[in-house]
């Protein structure tokens, strides 16, 4: 049984469905978990368990943050909340922050560019009086895939980049194709879109 998907660390693999798994020495396919909606990798077999996709720690239902890196729970509820989104013109303003997230840029440079270029270009944007703009996490990106309509974001906005480099192969850094929500990793060289939150 083939579940085509993107190499993680630790020998772990994600299907597009957001199945976690592992291809075992004999060729057998070990189904360890699955990423919910809310970014969250919930074991199979464990109820009531959920694993951070930060640091691979396991945290009790009760726990918002991570007992171990204190990465916090993403609520779907909140990402999904229209309320919690204040239109400010050329970005967006969350009522209650989501993960590192307090404000979306809107209104983003028109162009593809490098990975290196859109580091840059976040280092000298300057929205709302703020100067600590930076490129998004990949799974930051995925959060803003979900609420892409409100950030006026369309289906013509291919690739954008995270800030998300590849652990084993550092030329290389994650992108979410705003399409499907798809999850790569491209060369530094290659050029896609860039929106920018703080």
């Amino acid at each position: 049984m083939e579940m085509p998907g993107q190499k993680l660390k630790d020998g772990m693999n994600i299907a597009p469905d957001g199945t976690i798994y592992e291809i075992l020495d004999d060729g057998t396919i070990k189904r360890i978990g699955k990423v919910s909606p809310d970014g969250k990798l919930k074991p199979f077999g464990k109820p009531g368990i959920w694993i951070c996709l930060q640091c691979g720690t396991e945290n009790s239902a009760e726990n918002k943050y991570c007992r171990k890196c204190g990465r916090q729970e993403v609520s779907e509820e909140i990402i999904l909340d229209p309320g919690n989104y204040t239109d400010k013109g050329d970005y967006i303003e969350l009522v209650r922050r989501v993960g590192n997230i307090r404000m979306i840029e809107k209104n983003c440079f028109s162009g593809s560019m490098t990975w290196d270029q859109a580091m840059r270009y976040a280092e000298n944007l300057r929205k709302g009086g703020f100067s600590d703009w930076r490129v998004p996490t990949k799974e930051e990106l995925v959060i803003i895939y979900k609420i892409k309509n409100i950030c006026g974001i369309n289906r013509k906005d291919d690739w954008f980049w995270s800030s998300s480099v590849r652990s084993d192969l550092t030329g290389y850094a994650w992108n979410v194709g705003f399409y499907y929500g798809d999850v790569y990793y491209g060369n530094k060289t290659n050029k896609f879109n860039v929106r920018c939150v703080r």
